[in-house]
């Protein structure tokens, strides 16, 4: 069990609150491609028959460079960003700007606070999912992100 400092704790808070900033603005500048990839979609002249919209996150430190002189990452990942409601489900979907409390530290840590604290989708990729250190999420202090949009066709031969 990692040993956590009233300090640490606190600057894992920090970077929750702009990991939560980060989200809302992915959220943001995806919905603009979200809609115009929709409306592709319904548009049948078009020929698309699904997309999918993602983006590609890169987090890394700006003290330290790797061997080819860039910022050291430590980790990077496509990530889904849902929009509409799950086919067939009722319920929200989850992932980027879900406002959810993702913290399953509950127990495993020393420090109370930090078992209280709400962690956001992409705290919780890091320690979780991705099982970057703490170690190095306390040194994360720059994330590139792409927007990609995959989009799916189909043209039957006979409509060339």
């Amino acid at each position: 069990m990692y040993k956590f400092t009233d300090a640490e704790v606190q600057k894992i808070e920090e970077l929750n609150n702009k990991l939560i900033l980060l989200e809302e603005k992915l959220f943001r500048l995806s919905e603009v491609e979200y809609l115009r990839v929709k409306k592709m979609c319904e548009d049948t002249e078009q020929n698309m028959e699904d997309y999918n919209l993602n983006v590609v996150l890169a987090f890394s430190t700006t003290d330290e460079e790797d061997e080819y002189g860039d910022y050291l990452e430590f980790v990077n990942w496509k990530e889904r960003i849902y929009f509409d409601t799950f086919e067939n489900d009722s319920e929200e979907p989850f992932g980027i700007n879900d406002k959810y409390d993702w913290n399953v530290i509950l127990g495993r840590s020393n420090n109370k606070k930090l078992d209280k604290q709400k962690h956001c989708w992409l705290l919780h990729q890091l320690y979780d999912n991705h099982f970057v250190s703490w170690e190095n999420i306390l040194r994360i202090d720059r994330v590139w992100f792409e927007i990609v949009t995959e989009q799916e066709y189909a043209i039957k031969f006979k409509e060339l």
